[in-house]
Protein backbone atom coordinates (compact mmCIF):
# COMPACT_ATOMS: atom_id res chain seq x y z
CA UNK A 1 0.00 0.00 0.00
CA UNK A 2 1.62 3.47 -0.74
CA UNK A 3 2.00 5.55 1.99
CA UNK A 4 0.28 8.98 2.54
CA UNK A 5 2.91 11.68 3.01
CA UNK A 6 0.64 14.30 4.37
CA UNK A 7 -1.63 11.71 5.88
CA UNK A 8 -4.07 12.40 9.26
CA UNK A 9 -2.53 10.35 11.80
CA UNK A 10 -5.86 8.33 13.48
CA UNK A 11 -4.05 8.26 16.90
CA UNK A 12 -3.86 11.84 17.02
CA UNK A 13 -6.97 12.94 16.41
CA UNK A 14 -8.31 10.03 18.43
CA UNK A 15 -6.14 12.12 21.42
CA UNK A 16 -7.59 15.38 20.59
CA UNK A 17 -11.21 14.01 20.98
CA UNK A 18 -10.26 12.29 23.96
CA UNK A 19 -11.15 8.91 22.39
CA UNK A 20 -9.04 5.64 23.78
CA UNK A 21 -8.67 3.88 21.24
CA UNK A 22 -6.86 0.23 21.37
CA UNK A 23 -3.62 -0.28 19.48
CA UNK A 24 -5.24 -2.44 17.64
CA UNK A 25 -8.30 -0.75 16.35
CA UNK A 26 -6.06 2.38 15.98
CA UNK A 27 -4.48 0.32 13.10
CA UNK A 28 -7.70 -0.80 11.69
CA UNK A 29 -9.12 2.74 11.62
CA UNK A 30 -5.74 4.23 9.97
CA UNK A 31 -5.81 1.66 7.72
CA UNK A 32 -9.35 2.65 6.54
CA UNK A 33 -8.91 6.03 6.24
CA UNK A 34 -5.50 6.29 4.83
CA UNK A 35 -7.69 3.95 1.61
CA UNK A 36 -10.45 7.21 1.90
CA UNK A 37 -7.92 9.43 1.53
CA UNK A 38 -6.30 7.31 -1.45
CA UNK A 39 -9.75 6.93 -2.96
CA UNK A 40 -10.47 10.85 -3.33
CA UNK A 41 -7.04 11.58 -4.23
Amino acid sequence: MPQIKEGIEVGYVAHLARIDLTDEETKLFQEQLDQVLLYVE
